[in-house]
């Protein structure tokens, strides 16, 4: 299942170019499956960032996972618009999400936040450590 749908991106750009990018055969309407094959392109590629380290596709997908997946279908649609790199206006910002699916996949950033990243780790073993609070009292007050 792909990490964007077409609705996650309909704010982002003008709906004329959402369906002149999907509309190969130039009737003015987007044309069947195109959509499908964006948001799997844009889907499998971040899945190629994180599968060096993480089981891949995510059944329940991280927030950033999603915003990655979401900035490459942009991309992507004004690629298929024939718009040169220089010119895409999702271009840089989809590289700097590159560069950071990178820093997480070689273990420099975590996913989501330490702890839950590792939980979801290809294979780790889960360890929940709980114990009482020690920010209060069982009074209420602050210690001190």
């Amino acid at each position: 299942m792909p990490y964007v749908e077409q609705s996650d991106i309909e704010g982002r750009l003008p709906a004329a170019h959402l369906v002149e990018a999907l509309d190969d055969d130039a009737d003015g309407s987007a044309d069947d499956g195109v959509w499908d094959k964006v948001a799997a392109d844009a889907s499998e590629a971040v899945d190629g960032y994180l599968s060096q380290r993480f089981e891949v596709p995510f059944a329940d997908p991280p927030e950033l996972v999603k915003l990655a997946a979401k900035l490459f279908a942009l991309e992507i649609i004004y690629q298929r618009r024939g718009v040169p790199e220089d010119k895409n206006p999702f271009a840089a910002e989809a590289g700097r999400m590159r560069m950071k699916l990178e820093r997480i996949a070689r273990e420099q950033e975590p996913l989501i936040s330490e702890g839950v990243a590792d939980a979801e780790r290809r294979g780790a073993p889960v360890t929940v450590i709980g114990g009482p609070s020690k920010a209060v009292s069982s009074s209420g007050a602050l210690p001190g």
